[in-house]
């Protein structure tokens, strides 16, 4: 696929390329890898956290599940940065949900949009919902790898599960 073929099928803009293209550098320059990226992007999911809730009348059910709580607020997060066209939640049990992207889809991917040569993954969006979420909730959520990994791709889909760590 060709970049303007991408550019179209993804609804690329300026801002994702720019992102995407970035991360992928750092990474060519052995400056950043999916380990990194998750300690990092914690810090801008926290700042995307504060921003919404200067800018949005945000509230938070007290009496929806972990699921539909974290639901609404990738749902916001997703409306704010548009993420993708397809991104979804599952549960993984009464303490887990497992966030999905659609790779093909994704607009800040930096293999996908950026061009990354690299086996593994430098998603910037696992560390990022995490602290984006927990600026929200009462009961905090933690990044719970499968396998050893906090992302991983099935099918056409980038996956990271996030399970309740502790309660305010």
């Amino acid at each position: 696929m060709d970049f303007k073929e991408k550019i179209e099928e993804r609804s690329l803009d300026a801002k994702s390329v720019f992102i995407a293209s970035l991360l992928a550098g750092l990474n060519e320059f052995g400056m950043l890898n999916q380990a990194v990226m998750k300690i990092a992007s914690r810090r801008s999911g926290k700042y995307l956290a504060m921003c919404a809730k200067e800018k949005g009348n945000i509230e938070i059910d007290k009496n929806k599940s972990l699921k539909e709580k974290v639901e609404y607020l990738l749902t916001l997060l997703n409306k704010v940065l548009f993420i993708s066209t397809d991104v979804k939640l599952e549960e993984a049990g009464n303490d887990s949900v497992i966030v999905k992207i659609k790779t093909s889809k994704c607009r800040f991917c930096p293999k996908g949009v950026g061009g990354a040569e690299l086996e593994g993954t430098i998603c910037p969006f696992p560390g990022l919902i995490e602290e984006f979420v927990n600026q929200f909730l009462d009961q905090k959520v933690k990044i719970s790898p499968e396998n050893s990994k906090i992302l991983w791709k099935e099918d056409d889909w980038c996956s990271t599960k996030y399970k309740i760590a502790a309660v305010k």
